[in-house]
């Protein structure tokens, strides 16, 4: 499974910017140490011509078994006198620098047919990154590894990676595993037993090392670039035309036991909607609205993200969602600020949540800010700990889904809050990792940027599950952007089931937008 970056940065605005096309002109800017992951079938004059097709096809089958982008390369970007370079590990040349100009050509200006491209990667999190930089250039003219072997004096593309990025004690930033040189149906390509036969070795299962696969899904990294030659969704089919995106979102919304409701917009106007009219509890979305109230608060009353705040451990309440509890369990704590947000907007953290509101006065002073910055059609009224006591209350924090789009447009537009705080939120939003498989799933591996907050609620007395919703900004590779709401009130259904419903409308309106 892939699992999202955890990011404390600034992706809002920066999606819009950096996921473009590539070219000499597109303005996007590198940074010492981004990782440029070549798409399966791109890699000629990166291994050797001579093997491209063959290695490429033997990587991708050994090491991408699921529906996400294929990789058989991976370099890492290092900058002289501010121009890019790409320092990467070749069969031609070994370790060696190549302009990106010339790079870029190789991996997405190719003739022939199919998947050309590259997806630049950027780590997300504090590491030495001067230090991988000399580790990467010490290595300059080490022989490429065709043993893919470790410590034997030679390199393999991402064991140039794995062996340059540490952390501070030295440690790999990126995991070895053993390794796997068999396709999804445990059969061996012919390519590695020809390679190796020519060796006079055995090839080496099992034996520790790394893949550009396996590198790419790294929780700390996240796209910041994409460069294809061809289009990465293919619009000979499927929804092609407003009325049939609703014809189709609605198919989607009735197949399930549940009231469903939706709005999207798309260039500042509505896309679609369904069942707006309807009053949908928020569950956990309502922490997307606590947020922005917070950081406006703060930035009012000049109190820095890292203001520190004495937690008791009387507020952790044990009989609901709280890795915040779970990390300090039956005693007191002193966490930012920052932190807090991040435990409530990221893992949709309750405990979290209550503490910021018992610190910026409660679920009337969000309401009240909502409407001040010109909400009309929702109410917040209840902590989660109410909600949790009592069941019912949970319908009393309710919204339309157009209204949540509006909130995710006035942020994305940047009428609420300063850049910076903006920024943040936008940061935690795209960091977001719960409901998964929701809005995010038909997205993952298609380079749109999701920043997005999910709510989930318990069981009704009636066994139907009270609300489970996902609202999120979605950027295309191409800086497009829609704002989609879709929530789900008292499902019969299974939780995977109504996620799927959202899944499914996700994917609908991705592949309708993509398609224009």
């Amino acid at each position: 499974m892939y699992y999202k970056s955890i990011i404390t940065a600034a992706v809002c605005i920066m999606a819009a910017a950096a996921f473009s096309s590539c070219g000499g002109g597109d303005g996007f800017v590198f940074r010492d140490a981004d990782l440029v992951f070549c798409v399966s079938e791109s890699c000629a004059g990166r291994i050797g011509a001579e093997h491209c097709g063959g290695m490429s096809s033997a990587v991708a089958a050994a090491t991408a078994w699921d529906d996400s982008l294929k990789f058989d390369h991976v370099a890492m970007i290092v900058l002289r006198d501010g121009e890019p370079y790409v320092l990467e590990a070749t069969s031609s040349k070994g370790v060696a620098l190549t302009p990106w100009e010339e790079f870029r050509h190789l991996a997405c200006d190719m003739d022939d047919e199919g998947g050309k491209g590259l997806v630049v990667m950027r780590v997300n999190r504090d590491f030495p990154v001067k230090e991988a930089v000399e580790r990467a250039y010490e290595r300059l003219g080490q022989e490429y590894d065709w043993h893919f072997l470790p410590d034997n004096g030679k390199l393999y593309c991402s064991e140039l990676i794995y062996e340059c990025y540490r952390e501070a004690d030295g440690s790999p930033l990126f995991p070895a595993a053993p390794m796997n040189f068999r396709d999804s149906e445990g059969r061996m390509p012919a390519f590695w037993t020809e390679l190796f036969d020519k060796l006079g070795e055995p090839v080496p299962e099992g034996v520790p090392g790394t893949n550009p696969n396996a590198m790419s899904k790294a929780p700390f990294l996240i796209q910041v670039h994409r460069c294809f030659s061809d289009v990465a969704i293919q619009c000979d089919g499927g929804v092609t035309g407003a009325e049939e995106l609703e014809n189709e979102v609605r198919r989607i919304a009735e197949s399930a036991r549940a009231k469903v409701g939706v709005y999207v917009r798309l260039d500042g106007r509505r896309l679609l909607e369904l069942n707006d009219s309807e009053r949908y509890p928020m569950c956990s979305v309502f922490k997307l609205h606590q947020a922005i109230a917070v950081l406006d608060s703060m930035e009012r009353t000049g109190t820095p993200l890292d203001s520190m705040v004495h937690v008791s451990a009387g507020e952790m309440q044990k009989n609901t969602w709280s890795p915040l509890r779970d990390r300090f369990p039956d005693r007191d704590v002193v966490i930012s600020l920052r932190e807090l947000l991040e435990y409530s907007v990221v893992r949709s953290d309750n405990n979290a949540c209550d503490v910021l509101f018992s610190r910026f006065g409660g679920p009337g002073a969000v309401d009240s800010f909502m409407r001040r910055i010109g909400l009309e059609d929702f109410r917040i009224c209840a902590t989660e700990d109410l909600m949790h006591k009592d069941l019912g209350v949970c319908y009393d924090n309710w919204t339309y889904p157009s209204e949540a789009v509006l909130l995710l447009e006035k942020l994305c537009e940047g009428t609420v809050l300063s850049e910076d705080s903006r920024k943040f939120l936008c940061g935690l939003l795209v960091s977001c990792n719960t409901g998964l498989d929701r809005l995010y799933a038909p997205l993952e591996g298609t380079g749109a940027v999701l920043g997005h907050k999910t709510g989930t609620g318990d069981l009704n007395s009636e066994g139907q599950i009270i609300g489970l919703n996902d609202v999120g900004y979605v950027y295309l590779p191409d800086g497009r952007r829609y704002t989609i709401a879709v929530f789900i009130k008292d499902s019969e259904e299974t939780p995977a089931n109504t996620a799927a419903v959202i899944a499914g409308i996700s994917r609908a309106v991705y592949e309708f937008v993509s398609c224009r």
